[in-house]
């Protein structure tokens, strides 16, 4: 793949395995339209911070772990996500959406987000590197595909990319930046249906919760209180957790609660560190207290997380959906 500098923040890269499976793709898009099956893919992506275009279909990341979408956290990828099937609520820093069938959803690098995949979804996610020489958006994306035609173009592309990542073969990297290329100038010609309301919702409330979003991200690992997060805002604990309640459905303390231990998940089922270890990367100094506090918000212990997480014994629900102010 194109270089680039690697980001903190982590991507999904493709986990090659012999073992693939075949997930069948019919969407509900009319009778006339051909129902196929999805190329293999193999097992589905990791968090690897690699740099390049990763793919994977909505039904793996669903069997892998819905959690590991469903939290809160940015990326150094853009993030691409087409729903054939099924239904998935998208938040977007302070916004949250429910999105349904044939619709395609735009994630920018850097942008905090969660996607809460539902029952039954089909479809795809592509991840490609802020780093690439591909021109994308600098918005969220939200946009219905309005005919047969639009939901077989935009299939297309991404299936396009799936055939290019598993063959492997000459020019590939060449290949799948050209569909990502198409994919984009399709988004950039079809703006005036976007339905994400990028920049409608700028009230103090919002960019309160932005703010905070993004200080979090920044200094979750570095074992930062509520309070410090809302002295560096100009703001009260208590008025910050309210508009968090508000916009996210949980106070500012389970947003930085839900942050670390996500991290931390990802670093049990991903790394080899110690579990002392982990908690000083995460900005915890006491191992009994991570312990604690990492029990209570998922009813394991991070050893019997990691041995669990890695033969496949997490219950995999889908997640509840965010409630929060109405906008």
């Amino acid at each position: 793949m194109n270089g680039g500098t690697h980001s903190t923040f982590p991507i999904f890269a493709i986990a090659k395995s012999p073992d693939r499976r075949q997930f069948w793709h019919k969407p509900d898009i009319g009778s006339g339209y051909p129902q196929k099956p999805l190329p293999m893919l193999p097992d589905p992506p990791n968090f690897a911070p690699e740099p390049g275009i990763r793919i994977a279909t909505l039904p793996s990341l669903a069997a892998q772990g819905r959690w590991r979408l469903d939290g809160l956290r940015a990326q150094g990828s853009h993030g691409y996500f087409w729903i054939t099937r099924g239904q998935a609520q998208i938040t977007v820093r302070s916004h949250t959406r429910g999105a349904g069938t044939n619709v395609l959803i735009y994630v920018p690098s850097g942008h905090v987000h969660g996607v809460a995949l539902g029952k039954n979804i089909q479809g795809y996610a592509v991840w490609m590197h802020q780093d690439l020489p591909v021109p994308a958006p600098d918005h969220t994306v939200m946009i219905k595909a309005a005919s047969i035609f639009e939901q077989g173009q935009i299939t297309s592309y991404f299936e396009a990319i799936a055939q290019e990542d598993l063959s492997r073969g000459p020019g590939t990297d060449h290949a799948t930046e050209s569909w990502m290329t198409l994919l984009n100038v399709w988004i950039d010609r079809h703006q005036s249906r976007n339905d994400w309301q990028n920049g409608a919702l700028d009230t103090g409330g919002t960019r309160l919760v932005n703010r905070f979003l993004e200080r979090l991200e920044r200094d979750f690992a570095r074992g930062v209180a509520v309070a410090d997060l809302a002295a560096t805002l100009g703001v009260t604990p208590t008025h910050l957790s309210r508009v968090c309640r508000d916009y996210l459905g949980k106070p500012a303390s389970g947003l930085l609660h839900d942050r670390i231990i996500l991290q931390a998940k990802l670093n049990l089922l991903l790394e080899h560190s110690s579990i002392t270890d982990i908690a000083a990367g995460l900005g915890i100094a006491t191992p009994a207290y991570f312990s604690r506090l990492f029990k209570q918000q998922t009813g394991r212990t991070p050893g019997q997380f990691r041995t669990d997480a890695r033969a496949g014994k997490i219950p995999n629900p889908p997640a509840k959906p965010r409630r929060v102010k109405p906008s």
